[in-house]
């Protein structure tokens, strides 16, 4: 499982910032959560839709739906769990319209996907990444689709900035907004993952992965997980190395090569270490 994967936030804990506070909202209205790209977005909703719905939020699949816009077949990728639904609009450029409309229209006539919980929520969750990419004409046809289906869909966008996103939207929207994470929560962060995935990347690395990052933590943990990637190739390059090297030793010599070869594994550690430095600096 990649890193941002496996140390992606299950609680609002979790979080630099205190969001609490939404524990407290259990009906979820059309929201926009807006923020620099990388700080966790995508992870507050997560949390969220967990508290209201339990663990398994976090069992993505992914379906593909084919859609026509005009005299063209759109095949939107649609990641989804029995409560929600994730979908990005805007790689879709001028058609986002279309299919917007078809895919709203379509989980508004489907069956209650949350059905089988305690609280009966009737309406469906629908995520909608990179918001402020959407074409005018599709957030206009947002606009009435939003209070058209409010009892059956609920949309949550995610959003780096409110600029772009037209003011019916803004006016029809809880909105939250995502302040970025200090850098030494970042680095906390980096320092949990070197721990707990027994890396060796030494202090000074991480701390040019958080300059070098900033506070992109999406991007800082994808930064450490290329470096345990690169010490592990190098690593099993000098362990093949020193296979070879040891099969033409005499046994005599056993006791001083281990005190050779544990130098040069230091000596092999401080070189990584230089050669991530390098990399990572800005």
């Amino acid at each position: 499982m990649i890193f941002t994967n496996k140390f992606q936030p299950r609680e609002f804990t979790d979080f630099d910032t205190d969001f609490s506070y939404l524990n407290e909202i259990n009906d979820i209205p059309h929201t926009i959560i807006y923020g620099e790209e990388g700080i966790g977005k995508f992870s507050l909703a997560q949390v969220w839709l967990k508290n209201n719905y339990g663990p398994n939020i976090f069992n993505i699949k992914k379906i593909v739906k084919e859609y026509k816009a005009s005299n063209k077949i759109i095949e939107l990728g649609i990641y989804y769990t029995n409560y929600h639904y994730i979908i990005n609009p805007c790689l879709y450029g001028l058609y986002d319209k279309n299919v917007l409309q078809q895919f709203i229209k379509d989980i508004s006539s489907t069956s209650n996907i949350s059905k089988s919980l305690s609280n009966e929520k009737s309406y469906k969750i629908i995520m909608i990444q990179n918001a402020e990419q959407l074409t005018p004409n599709a957030q206009n046809a947002l606009r009435s689709t939003m209070e058209k289906h409010i009892k059956n869909c609920r949309l949550i966008f995610l959003s780096k900035s409110l600029n772009k996103i037209i003011d019916p939207i803004l006016s029809r929207c809880l909105k939250i907004k995502f302040e970025s994470p200090r850098k030494n929560f970042v680095e906390k962060l980096l320092l949990k993952i070197n721990d707990k995935e027994d890396l060796d990347v030494s202090d000074s690395n991480i701390k040019n992965i958080v300059k070098f990052s900033g506070t992109n933590i999406r991007k800082a943990i994808n930064s450490i997980e290329l470096c345990s990637l690169y010490q592990k190739s190098n690593s099993k390059k000098y362990l093949d190395d020193s296979d070879d090297s040891d099969d033409n030793n005499d046994n005599e010599n056993d006791n001083e090569n281990d005190n050779d070869n544990d130098n040069d594994d230091n000596n092999k550690k401080e070189k990584n270490n230089e050669k991530l430095e390098n990399l990572f600096m800005l």
